[in-house]
């Protein structure tokens, strides 16, 4: 009887999960498809009206001379026309602003500003109904006809409606293919040429792209230090890492030719907010107080300088006592074993999903380790005190079959904490083991420190 009651649960949580996995899709279903039509019959309210200049034959233009209208005469006229083209939207809901709409993609659809529930729209429709999908929104710091940097909010829609296509000018052949953004208002209409673009985490950012509503010219200025961007082709030597099958990791240099896009975001010094914040006398001190204290992590916060990290330390610190490090040359894709220092730091730098993400190299060879971090800016040599997480490189003096001291990295392993000017750290193939050493800070066999940006 035990067992028949059993079942007859079971099968009721099953049947009650596929019920309400049904009515979910259904839900997503039919939002989407009312999405879809809801913005097709708002398509339909946009009235016909010529937005330029018409043309004229030549007798015409000459025998029908207009007067030059002023910027204000033209300004208004441009708001008349507006407000004809869009007025059908305008009374049916008093919160659209505009029409956005990019030739030869999805994005076509009404903008709304909602200032006093500024969010309104991301999860609600044009007919103020709840909407997955909701409508493309403004900014409420945005003033069409005043503010000149425009913020437009929509959503990234996983069956490419909404602004899923704007993700594609991440290819530079689609953003030749669509170069102009059409932006109208009820102010006027705009064309928008793209000479730039960006993608970034919001959540991780410090770069406040919505501050910039209303600029004067020394404010622009200030934007365009926050956001710069340039291009630069080079030709690099890259290293390509094999073994010989006798356990020693052979490196090739090749000529490899690169176009590289650097986007800079600029962080502002303590001194800087205190000033843009007006702090008082009180709060400086406090503030001058907290900078004194020694933590890394106001480095982070402040400057924007990151180098110290517990999550990879602890992952080697997980490995200690592995001999022969199979693990780690195997995962590297070696199928015999070789020198694994620089395995075991790849492999536990995968394993936190720096080496996805770019913060640390997959490499096998020490030299191109040390490149790597050299080429990015993020190396410093031994005289430095490191801190957690930092990947440390080392130049031996005759030891093993090193030889005497060249400038080139020999083995590497990773900082696990500097404590009363010593340095301990975590290594792969020390011994032919996973091992914790130590060393005192500016010890001469150290060549340096890869400074991971995590």
């Amino acid at each position: 009887m035990k067992k028949k009651t059993i079942g007859i649960i079971a099968i009721s949580v099953l049947c009650a999960f596929a019920i309400f996995a049904g009515a979910m899709f259904t839900h997503q279903y039919l939002d989407a498809k009312n999405s879809v039509e809801q913005f097709d019959e708002l398509t339909d309210l946009i009235a016909d009206v010529e937005t330029g200049p018409e043309t004229e034959s030549p007798e015409e233009s000459e025998s029908t001379e207009e007067p030059e209208l002023s910027e204000e005469e033209l300004a208004a006229a441009q708001a008349a026309l507006a407000h004809e083209k869009y007025g059908a939207l305008f009374e049916q809901n008093q919160d659209f602003i505009g029409w956005i709409k990019i030739d030869g993609t999805k994005v076509d659809y009404p903008v709304m500003q909602s200032p006093n529930n500024p969010d309104y729209y991301l999860k609600h429709s044009f007919e103020k109904a709840y909407s997955d999908y909701g409508v493309p929104y403004i900014d409420e710091a945005c003033a069409t006809g005043i503010s000149n940097n425009l913020v437009i909010y929509g959503h990234h829609m996983k069956n490419g409606t909404m602004f899923s296509d704007l993700c594609n000018y991440t290819d530079a052949d689609f953003c030749k293919e669509h170069p102009i953004i059409n932006f109208d208002t009820l102010s006027g209409f705009g064309e928008y040429q793209i000479v730039a673009v960006f993608k970034f985490d919001t959540n991780h950012e410090d770069f406040r792209y919505n501050e910039y509503t209303q600029m004067n010219e020394e404010q622009f200025k200030e934007f365009m230090n926050d956001i710069s961007y340039r291009t630069e082709t080079d030709t690099e030597t890259e290293i390509i890492e094999s073994d010989d099958g006798n356990g020693n990791i052979l490196e090739e240099t090749v000529e490899v030719t690169k176009t590289t896009l650097y986007i800079t975001v600029s962080h502002k010094t303590a001194e800087q907010m205190s000033d843009q914040y007006r702090f008082n006398d009180d709060q400086d001190s406090q503030l001058e107080e907290l900078l004194n204290v020694d933590n890394s992590m106001w480095l982070a916060v402040l400057y924007g300088i990151y180098g110290s990290d517990d999550m990879i330390v602890q992952v080697a610190l997980s490995q200690i006592g592995n001999v022969g490090g199979e693990p780690y040359w195997s995962w590297y894709g070696f199928g015999s074993r070789v020198e694994w220092c620089a395995c075991f730091v790849s492999w536990c730098a995968d394993q936190c999903g720096y080496i996805e993400n770019g913060i640390i190299p997959k490499y096998a060879g020490c030299v191109n380790g040390v490149n790597w971090f050299k080429q990015r800016n993020q190396w410093a040599d031994n005289s430095i005190e490191p801190t957690p997480g930092m990947i440390i490189f080392f130049d031996w003096d005759n030891k093993g079959s090193s030889g005497p001291q060249d400038g080139l990295s020999d083995h590497t392993g990773i900082v696990e904490r500097v404590e009363n000017g010593i340095v301990y750290t975590v290594e792969g193939n020390t011994s032919d083991s996973c091992a914790e050493r130590h060393y005192s800070v500016g010890y001469y066999e150290i060549l340096g420190y890869g400074i991971p940006a995590y």
